[in-house]
Order: C-alpha cells, then structure tokens, then sequence
C-alpha cells in the first residue's frame, strides 16, 4: 500500500499528467457532439420554417377575341385556420426534443470518457506495482549472483530468480500494452493531435448522501433520454391538432380588374373580386390525425419502457457499487510490508528456501495489484450509477 500512496504523489508532482478536470475541459472545448446537435437543431428550424411559409400567390391574365374581354387577375390563399401557428410551435418543440437528445448523447460520452480515464489511472498503479516487483527481484538476483560467486549460495537459487523475474517482464509487458489500448480510447474523445502520456487521479470513492429511492427520483428527473421522450410527445400533440385543422379549408382571395368591349370603339374597366374555398369532402386530415394519435400511444410506451429499464439499472447499480465500495474497503495491505521484511530475514538466516521468497513478494504483489483492482471496480461501479443518474455524486 505505501507503493500505491507514494505512486499516487508521485503522479501529481509530474509536469504534464492529465486530471479528470483538464480532460473534461478538453473534451468540451472542440465538442463534435455539441457542434452536431447545434447543425440539427438548425436543420429542424429550416424545416420548420419551410412548412410554415405561406403559399406563393399566382397570377392569371385571360383575354376572349370574342368581343373582346380581358381579365388580370392575383389569388392568395390565407392561412385562417391557424395550422401553421400549430406546426410552428412543433418545430418549435422538435428543437427542444433534438436538444435532449444531444444533452445524453454527450452525456454517455462523457461517463464513457471518465471511465476510460480511471482505467488508465488504475493500470498505470498497476504498472507502478509491477516495476516495483521488478526491482526488488533485481536486487534479489543481484544478491544471489554475489552469494553464487562466493561459494555461499547455489546456482538454482539464481536461476530460480531469474526465471521468476522473465514471468513477471511478460506480465509486465502485457500490462504496458493494456495501457496503449486505453490511451488510444480516451484519445478518441478528443481533438486530432493530443498525447497523453500519465494521468493523475484518485481512485476514491463517493458516498451518496440519499436513499436509494431518492436515486430513483433523481434519474426520473436528471436523464435526457427520459426528458427527450417527454418531450416529444408535446410534438405529436402539436402535429395532430395541426392535422385536425386540415378539414377547416384556407380561403382563396382572387381580385383583378376586367377589360370589355362595351360596343363602339370604346373599353370600359371594372374590378373583379372572388373567394374560392376546396369542400373536404375526401381528405380532412384523418390519416394524420391517426397516424399522430398512434405515434403518441408508441411515444407513452417507449417512455414506460425507459422508466422500467432506468428504475432496474438505477437498483443494480446502486447494489453493484454499494459492494464493490465496501469489498475496497474491507480489504487491507496493512501486514505486506511486514511479510516481505520476516520473509527476507529468514532467507538470510537460512529458515527458508528461494522458493518461499520468491513466494512472499509474489503475495505482496498479488495484495498490491488486488487493492487496486477492488478500488479500480469500485470507481468503474460509482460512473456507472453516475450515468444511470443522469448526474454526479455530490
């Protein structure tokens, strides 16, 4: 355990390492997510401008030969009927259904981002427990290649050493490539160019101030997804009261001025004035009235699906972290210094053999590298109940 403090320190007081805060910020920065969601909610805003756009007016000219007659004409359609106030409200609302969206979209990668943070602290800890183990069988081989020379020690003795110490270079080495995989994962989350080469952070734990009904509340109010569901059934209301307005008809105003031949050589001008209205006899928007009645019924059981499925994750994570924080905790270190300290005197004193040595640093490390990992899951457990959330542990 004081390998893992003293590895810890050491992390902070080196120029360059990489926090948590300052690979947040990076990653908000030059956001693509952000940049995404902001392109679609301009892209919903066109849209919604495109559907609420009133229709071009047109323009007619009629001439007869017969007695001459000449009819110059414009008709408009007015939008009385209030759907485009409608359709412009649900665009309105689209914007703030895309916006949730993005807001769990980013917030996924967010909790993706940390997680793979922390599992680049935790094996890099590691690695700091495996180059220990390797120095302190170098000093081993080092004092049996001196104990050989001088006639007071045996060759297997050495040979065992060094046997043991090719076994942990191989772990070792697995580890150095475990550590290249995840760098290569948190470097996804940021822009082109960046190198991380330590991380500093504490794999310590958070202890949530509330119940776990009181979790469940906070999900329900804090996730994106559930709030984006929501949401969206405020735009299937809009649109279905916009199609129902379809069976009251837009009037057509035309108006103009008409040319005859009034006998004699003569033209008289008068105006012309008309209001034309289509009968809805055939279509008075009752397939997308239905069709937007069942897309909310499919809206309200998708949202009862995520309620389900946030209420069990939230109940799960919550178990899963509350063991794994307190197997992290229970679990102590406190007798491995004192095991390699008895082992090592009663090796020089001749009590026990090379193997059993070897044996008390292979426990010592084995302790070293279970701390971690149990302090490792516990942390990987807390971000997964942080997502589950919708938020972080205060």
């Amino acid at each position: 355990m004081p390998i893992i403090l003293l590895f810890c320190f050491g992390f902070g007081a080196q120029a360059g390492d990489w926090t948590e805060d300052f690979l947040l910020r990076r990653f908000q920065d030059q956001n693509p997510i952000e940049l995404e969601t902001k392109a679609r909610i301009a892209i919903a805003g066109a849209e919604t401008r495109a559907r609420t756009l009133w229709a071009n007016p047109s323009v007619n000219v009629t001439r007869e030969g017969a007695g001459r007659t000449e009819f110059y004409q414009a008709a408009q359609s007015l939008p009385l009927n209030g759907r485009i106030g409608l359709l412009r409200q649900a665009g309105i609302e689209q914007s703030t259904v895309i916006a949730a969206e993005g807001k769990d979209v980013v917030w996924r990668a967010r909790c993706s981002l940390r997680s793979a943070f922390y599992r680049l602290v935790a094996s890099q800890l590691r690695m700091a427990a495996w180059t220990d183990s390797l120095h302190q069988i170098d000093q081993i081989i080092g004092v049996l290649q001196l104990r050989e020379q001088t006639g007071e020690g045996s060759r297997f003795d050495r040979l065992r050493a060094e046997r043991e110490r090719a076994e942990w270079a191989v772990l070792s080495g697995q580890l150095s490539a475990e550590i290249d995989l995840i760098r290569g994962e948190l470097l996804s989350f940021l822009p082109l160019g960046e190198e991380i080469q330590m991380t500093s952070g504490s794999l310590a734990t958070r202890q949530p101030g509330y119940s776990i009904a009181e979790a469940r509340s906070r999900a329900f109010r804090n996730r994106a997804d559930l709030e984006g569901e929501k949401l969206r059934q405020d735009v299937l209301r809009s649109e279905q009261r916009a199609a129902e307005r379809l069976r009251i008809p837009d009037p057509v105003v035309n108006a103009g001025f008409k040319r005859a031949d009034a006998g004699l050589p003569r033209l008289e001008t008068g105006p012309v004035f008309g209001v034309s209205l289509s009968l809805p006899l055939f279509n008075q928007g009752q397939a997308e009235v239905s069709r937007y009645a069942a897309e909310q019924k499919r809206s309200r059981a998708r949202l009862e699906q995520l309620q389900r499925r946030a209420a069990a994750f939230v109940d799960a994570a919550w178990q899963s972290f509350q063991r794994h924080r307190g197997l992290s905790d229970s679990y102590s270190t406190a007798s491995v210094t004192e095991l390699i300290s008895i082992a090592r005197i009663a090796y020089a004193e001749g009590e026990i053999g090379i193997l059993q040595l070897l044996d008390a640093y292979r426990t010592a490390r084995e302790c070293q590298l279970r701390k971690i990992d149990l302090e490792s899951n516990a942390k990987q457990a807390q971000i997964l109940l942080e997502q589950q959330l919708g938020e972080e542990l205060p």
